[in-house]
């Protein structure tokens, strides 16, 4: 009786007799699959990097398109989470790059409180037939109520809004959560990546402030933006580069406008500066924008600058991806890219922050 042997199309299974064979043609289209996969994910994974080399080409459609292509990217990695993997690589292999507020000038709308604390110093022992005389310490503290503030309460508590560009993106939740920790203040956040006040064609802050603002309770603004607005700025007449005094006076007009947008409609901002950077030339970038949010900041009695810079320095004022924490720990608090913030970064910034907005609310301890 004659017998049929299996060809190698009839994928049999069992005992290994005849196994489906495949065909020798398709090994160079796995090849090719697997290196565009491989090349994809190192672009989704490298994507926060390339968005910002994208914003600091010149002005321009070549400009325009890196940037959303980049954007796309970085859209992708943050929706399957693979920013955080990447970070817990550097930090594992240790591959990293080696506020005081200003016064506020109250407006005649400012309520002060004047709080009169006498202490008595104790008497030491004195020999009989000695007398003595003790004089009471008497402190005065004043304490500026800006209109709107109150005591946040869990039935009645305040509406926090943090915005700002991707340097918000570790801070942002950080702060969230520890406020949330008071149980008094309901928070929210919003990041825009690549955005500034330099390029409203891109994206328009003072816009969306506007329109968030008036649509949403808000009793406290935390603001943070810069780190795109290096660049020209375009006006009707022309391109200004950056740097010039041209360009100063057109960026202060503009910080100027936004903090004056912002003072109308919520009782307290924290305008967030931005920190020293790996980059000496970058830093020096936004040590000028530091100067002018600062200066524009004590001209309003309810926004309050917040200084970063000295807050991510060493002793020596120097930059230093790696700083101690409250146990005197090392952490490693910036990106591979010498300019965002860790997860641990963005914890130093947000207890920063709550510092600052306590000197004005009055927030429970958040550890009773």
């Amino acid at each position: 009786m004659a017998t049929t042997r299996p060809t190698a199309l009839q994928g049999q299974t069992g005992s290994g007799h005849g196994r489906r064979v495949i065909s020798p043609h398709w090994f160079p289209w796995s090849v090719v699959l697997i290196l565009v996969g491989a090349l994809l994910l190192g672009a989704i994974l490298n994507g926060r990097a390339l968005l910002d080399t994208a914003s600091s080409l010149q002005p321009g459609w070549q400009r325009d398109v890196a940037m959303a292509a980049a954007q796309v990217l970085v859209d992708t990695g943050e929706a399957l989470h693979l920013d955080v993997p990447r970070e817990l690589i550097d930090r594992g292999l240790g591959r990293a790059p080696t506020t005081t507020l200003p016064a506020a000038i109250p407006d005649p709308t400012t309520t002060t409180t004047t709080i009169v604390t006498t202490t008595t110093t104790p008497v030491a022992t004195i020999a009989p037939n000695e007398t003595t005389t003790t004089n009471p310490t008497t402190t005065t503290t004043t304490i500026i109520i800006l209109p709107g503030v109150f005591t946040p309460t869990p039935e009645s508590p305040a509406h926090l809004w943090v915005a700002g560009d991707s340097l918000t993106e570790r801070f942002g939740p950080s702060l969230v959560n520890l406020l949330a920790e008071t149980g008094v203040i309901e928070s929210r956040r919003n990041v825009e990546y690549s955005t500034g006040l330099t390029r409203p064609d891109f994206f328009d802050w003072p816009r969306r402030l506007e329109h968030e603002l008036t649509e949403n309770p808000t009793d406290i603004l935390v603001f943070m933006v810069g780190a795109n607005d290096g660049q020209p700025i375009q006006t009707s007449a022309g391109w200004i580069p950056f740097g010039t005094d041209e360009w100063v006076d057109e960026y202060r007009l503009r910080v100027a406008s936004t903090m004056d947008l912002v003072s109308d409609l919520v009782p307290t901002t924290y305008w967030i500066g931005q920190p020293i950077a790996r980059s000496d030339e970058y830093s020096a970038k936004m040590a000028l924008m530091n100067e002018i949010y600062e200066s524009e900041s004590a001209r309003r009695s309810n926004v309050r600058y917040v200084d970063s810079w000295a807050l991510f320095s060493d002793m020596d004022g120097i930059y230093s991806a790696y700083l101690p924490d409250a146990t005197g720990a090392d952490l490693l608090m910036r990106s591979s890219d010498g300019i965002h913030l860790t997860v641990d970064g963005g914890h130093r910034l947000a207890d920063q922050v709550r510092e600052a907005i306590s000197a004005d609310w009055p927030l429970p301890d958040a550890s009773q």
